[in-house]
């Protein structure tokens, strides 16, 4: 027959969100419509795993509305230029 539940144990499946964030963000504007963004991992302790990719979120200035405004870029490497932002 079934038994009474056995407390919750917490366990660590060796990937996590990483506890830091990305070190050394650097924004250069290299034109007037494109952007150079660089960073560096965060620290080997706080990776908590392989990290699959970062998010980019920038906001577009000269849309109508919000929706239209913030993107979203997913990238796996430490950098990227952000072209034709008019």
């Amino acid at each position: 027959g079934e038994g009474p539940s056995s407390p919750p144990q917490e366990v660590f499946v060796g990937e996590a969100v990483p506890t830091a964030a990305p070190r050394n963000v650097a924004v250069h504007g290299t034109t007037a419509t494109q952007l150079d963004v660089t960073w560096e991992p965060p620290p080997l302790e706080s990776q908590n795993g392989d990290i699959q990719g970062y998010k980019i979120y920038f906001w577009e200035a000269q849309r109508r509305n919000l929706t239209e405004r913030v993107k979203t870029l997913f990238l796996a490497e430490n950098g990227v230029k952000l072209k034709n932002l008019t």
